[in-house]
């Protein structure tokens, strides 16, 4: 792979990560441990793949749509984030986020 050079991934990488998914279920189940463990990490890998190609999906025309339009996200989920840890989620919420508490 040349320097600077990105190679897209396809569906052979994410079945060799589930390979490796696969392999850590038997070796858990081998070796007795929780009961729980195979199953949560086969749950745990098919949600992830299926998250993954969800946002593939909605995230590719926004990155296509050049570095203003990714910037543009970005802002939008700080400002987003912010709103929510500020004046949602504290214990003292500021005077300057409007409250949406019912009375």
């Amino acid at each position: 792979m040349d320097e600077g050079r990105s190679e897209d991934l396809d569906w052979v990488n994410v079945g060799i990560g589930f390979a490796f998914i696969a392999f850590n279920v038997v070796l858990s189940a081998l070796l007795g441990l929780d009961k729980d463990i195979p199953g949560s990490l086969v749950v745990a890998a098919v949600r992830c793949i299926a998250q993954l190609s969800l946002l593939t999906v909605i995230l590719q025309p926004v990155f296509r749509g050049g570095p203003w339009a990714v910037a543009g996200i970005a802002v939008l989920f700080n400002v987003l984030g912010t709103v929510e840890a500020g004046g949602f989620r504290a214990s003292i919420s500021h005077c300057a986020f409007v409250s949406m508490e019912q009375e």
